[in-house]
């Protein structure tokens, strides 16, 4: 696996893949290279931020997948019936859609900004964040209230402090 992270001949495609790159990251200690990350593609041809994987397919093909295993724990091994086919799915439709969104992502002339954006993710992901700061990477925690944020802030604190094996 880490032999094929590294080869630049192949381009490796994700969706929404900052918290892949961080698995690559903590398992294999390499980030890979060259990426391209559709979830960026698409912010990038006009579509929604944080467009998902199954709104992503269905648009392009008509198709409603069943994005439940997407959540699950993907370092569980052996990996249930279900993931191997949510992933398949993944495999089967990323690439064809990636390359759809390379072409309207160039038509619109964002194709430079997007790829450069997907560099920019892989970096920030290799900067070592203060377990202290490490609420600031959750999504959304800008929406809680003070005694929420607090909780949070303890809480990605430990969680920091645990994956450093602390």
């Amino acid at each position: 696996m880490r032999e094929l992270l590294l080869n630049t001949a192949i381009t490796k495609y994700l969706h929404a893949g900052s918290e892949d790159l961080e698995v690559f990251l903590n398992t294999f200690g390499i980030m890979p290279e060259p990426l391209i990350d559709t979830q960026i593609l698409a912010a990038f041809a006009g579509r929604p931020l944080s467009w998902g994987f199954a709104a992503m397919v269905e648009e392009y093909t008509g198709l409603v997948i069943d994005k439940s295993e997407s959540r699950t724990d993907w370092l569980a091994r052996p990996l249930t019936e279900r993931q191997l086919d949510y992933a398949a799915a993944d495999v089967f439709y990323l690439l064809p859609i990636a390359g759809q969104l390379m072409k309207e992502a160039e038509a619109s002339g964002w194709l430079p900004a997007a790829l450069n954006e997907c560099r920019m993710t892989q970096l920030r992901r290799q900067e070592t964040t203060d377990p202290k700061e490490a609420w600031r990477d959750i999504n959304n925690a800008w929406q809680l209230r003070t005694r929420q944020l607090a909780c949070l802030q303890l809480l990605a604190d430990w969680r920091s402090a645990q994956g450093a094996g602390a």
